[in-house]
């Protein structure tokens, strides 16, 4: 089954949690995909009745369509720049910014977003506008960040 629920006006993220609020066990989501794992040992009653509730699911997202959107092309991860160890930043003095004037500063905590997994940053690299411009592109994906001390990453750890 193919649905595409950016022509509805939404996510593959806000799809996939009210799947699962509908009782779905979903694997992965991302900006544009909901992923569900099939395997040999399903099927049945009980695959039957997930298949119904996620008919259910998606006939209540069409009913509540909102402005379609456009499939998320995904940006190039900027290169990051290592300018201090990993354990210099680590023992050094750390305050939080906001990360929209953390350009130019040096990192002092991981910043992933998942999927895909894959660190943007690492304590002691260099800060700079295209890597703010890409997790300000993940932010409004609504992808979830992992690693730093706040989790909306308004604000970011840095070397003081």
């Amino acid at each position: 089954m193919t649905v595409n629920v950016a022509a509805w006006g939404y996510t593959g993220i806000e799809a996939g949690e009210k799947l699962r609020q509908a009782g779905v066990a979903v694997e992965l989501t991302d900006a544009d995909n909901v992923l569900f794992l099939v395997t040999y040992s399903d099927g049945g009653a009980d695959y039957d009745a997930v298949l119904a509730v996620i008919q259910q699911v998606f006939t209540e997202l069409e009913k509540n369509k909102k402005t379609p959107r456009c499939l998320t092309v995904s940006p190039q991860l900027p290169a990051p720049q290592q300018v201090m160890s990993l354990r210099q930043a680590f023992d050094s003095a750390k305050t939080s910014i906001p990360l929209c004037r953390a350009a130019g500063k040096i990192c002092a905590e991981q910043v992933s977003f998942y999927p895909p997994g894959i660190p943007v940053l690492l304590p002691g690299e260099l800060i700079t506008e295209a890597i703010i411009a890409y997790c300000e592109n993940m932010k409004n994906l609504n992808l979830p960040v992992s690693g730093p001390a706040d989790g909306s990453l308004r604000e970011i750890r840095v070397v003081f």
